[in-house]
């Protein structure tokens, strides 16, 4: 059922209201280009009422036929500066429209930013959003259309009132019959549109999971799964095109049945008699308009009820958000660096960083973390540490603003308001616990954009310049689709290299050294600490050689901190300590 509370006659109305010269530019060539279908008609309608019985061609036909000639003139030089305007106008409303969805989604929970699947929301991003911008597009012509149908009806019913209702109905069969499929097709299309998700998704998982396919023998079996998901696409496609073509076919033949209709009442009726040879000439002529104009205005509304899909789909990615928000206005930098958008006068430098009763708790469950207050002394290497599930990656992402968390943290004593903004370069730089890398060089992947002049030695901090050496390529190899190429370790201290190769105050870590052998994890941490002659360092761990070289330790059970002190301290007072730390 459609959902009738959906704004999305406010959603388009924000979008032209975004780009308003380039809209109205579309509005003035469609009204030249609709409003020249009346000249053909009543031109030849003149011609053919005065050619009879002269002998010679009439000046005022001439005259007719220039201003034949310079109306279709007129309507094709117009069409480029349509194509130009709309042009502008994709451009500029796609991008807004990309960058809203984006926007929210990178201020999400990571567990929660997605409804569906990364090629469910690519999808979205691509084809939602080039399906609404092609009707947004086309919708001048509706009202434009409408006034033209009614214009050329109103002209027709003054020459012969009773052939002209005669001819209106094929053509309110054929409207009726494409109002009255709408909810049909809003149900086939969502049908294709969420199976061509499932196939984009799909496709994005294998490429992730080569190696896994490969080990468990299943090619087989992901190719049958994935040709089912095709045959899925193919048959909602068949269904939606059929359905389509259907109606297209009855809306662009009704002026077809209509002339049809008007010749059998006028010979049945005996009209003809009335009607001279022009007025049976504009009645042909405006026919042949007229089945374009409804054929085209079956089809706008058809892409209405598709348009109307795609922007509950691209609202749908942008959970716990007002649908209208999609389309809010931001400036748009296609031609010009964006400015900076780092907190104006907010200090760089970190001398002390206070974390006070930060608290989450995932949705509809009981877990997550509860009053976690510590302080991170500039200059020194803070490890939180605890058993498996006690809060220590929640309790960071609350820190960094990755999650909508209570409490407050502050930088030097000033709050920090917006932690998901303030958490980057050059305040801070942040390593996860699973970390991503793209489908490029190893070089790449630790630069991202910065410049190289740290590379050395981040490689170095990362302990990562040994693998460099052994590689054929060293920093130019290529790391494989999401890192397939690289030993889980090596993936783990890229990413620390991506973090160290950026001049930041405070470097966070998430059990970045878990899949390291004790030799390469020993001498991790030993340069991990130097690092503290030049950067802060947060970290979670609960191995030795992290826990012997931290200033401070933060000991979490059951979601909130237990105690928190240097390591001989808390060995000698507190028992969860005791059994973390097996040197």
């Amino acid at each position: 059922m459609r959902d009738r509370k959906f704004p999305a006659h406010a959603i388009l109305g924000r979008l032209i209201a975004y780009r308003p010269v380039d809209y109205a530019i579309m509005i003035g060539q469609t009204i030249i280009f609709y409003l020249v279908e009346l000249v053909p008609g009543l031109a030849m309608k003149s011609i053919f009422d005065t050619l009879p019985g002269l002998t010679f061609v009439p000046p005022a036909v001439w005259a007719i036929l220039g201003v034949f000639l310079a109306t279709a003139l007129l309507r094709w030089l117009t069409i480029p500066l349509w194509f130009w305007a709309q042009s502008r106008l994709n451009v500029n409303v796609g991008t807004l429209l990309r960058r809203n969805m984006l926007a929210h989604i990178l201020a999400q929970p990571g567990a929660r930013a997605l409804p569906s699947s990364a090629g469910e929301a690519i999808s979205r991003f691509r084809d939602d959003v080039t399906d609404s911008l092609f009707f947004l597009g086309l919708l001048p012509d509706l009202p434009t259309q409408v006034l033209t149908l009614a214009t050329m009806v109103f002209v027709l019913a003054r020459v012969n009132p009773i052939l002209t209702l005669v001819a209106m109905i094929p053509i309110l069969i054929s409207v009726s019959a494409a109002q009255l499929s709408g909810r049909l097709i809003e149900y086939n299309k969502k049908l294709m549109q969420e199976s061509i998700g499932m196939v984009t998704g799909s496709l994005g998982e294998i490429f992730g999971a080569v190696q896994a396919i490969k080990l468990g023998s299943a090619e087989s079996n992901v190719a049958t799964a994935f040709e089912k998901l095709g045959e899925r696409r193919r048959k909602a496609f068949l269904r939606v095109t059929l359905l389509l073509q259907f109606l297209q076919s009855l809306s662009y033949n009704s002026s077809a049945f209509a002339t049809a209709a008007v010749l059998l009442a006028a010979v049945v009726g005996d009209q003809l008699s009335s009607l001279s040879a022009g007025d049976l000439v504009l009645f042909i002529t405006y026919f042949g308009a007229m089945n374009f104009l409804v054929g085209f205005f079956g089809e706008l509304l058809n892409r209405y009820r598709q348009t109307i899909i795609n922007l509950k789909r691209m609202t749908e990615l942008m959970i716990g958000a007002e649908p209208a928000s999609v389309a809010r206005h931001f400036p748009i930098y296609l031609n010009k660096t964006s400015p900076d958008t780092d907190t104006p006068g907010f200090p760089t430098t970190l001398q002390q960083m206070e974390v006070s009763n930060i608290g989450w708790v995932f949705p509809g469950t009981e877990a997550g973390i509860r009053n976690c207050s510590f302080t991170v002394n500039s200059g020194q290497l803070t490890v939180i540490t605890g058993r498996i599930g006690t809060g220590k990656t929640t309790l960071l992402r609350a820190l960094l603003g990755l999650l909508p968390a209570t409490g407050e943290v502050r930088w030097n004593g000033q709050v920090i308001q917006k932690r998901d903004k303030f958490f980057q370069p050059p305040h801070s730089a942040y390593v996860p616990q699973v970390p991503k890398l793209f489908s490029d060089t190893l070089r790449e992947n630790i630069l991202v954009g910065a410049p190289d002049a740290l590379l050395k030695y981040a490689t170095y901090a990362a302990v990562l310049d040994r693998d460099i050496t052994g590689l054929d390529k060293g920093l130019e190899t290529e790391v494989g689709v999401r890192g397939t190429k690289v030993s889980g370790g090596q993936l783990q201290r890229t990413a620390a290299a991506r973090a160290f190769v950026r001049q930041v105050e405070l470097v966070v870590v998430d059990d970045v050294s878990s899949a390291l052998d004790l030799e390469t994890e020993t001498e991790l941490w030993k340069r991990v600490f130097e690092q503290t002659e030049r950067r802060t360092i947060l970290a979670v761990s609960h191995r030795a050689p992290a826990l012997e070289r931290a200033a401070h330790i933060v000991v979490m059970k059951d979601g909130t901190i237990l105690d928190q002190g240097t390591l001989s301290n808390l060995l000698q007072r507190c028992a969860e300590m005791r059994e973390i730390y097996q040197p």
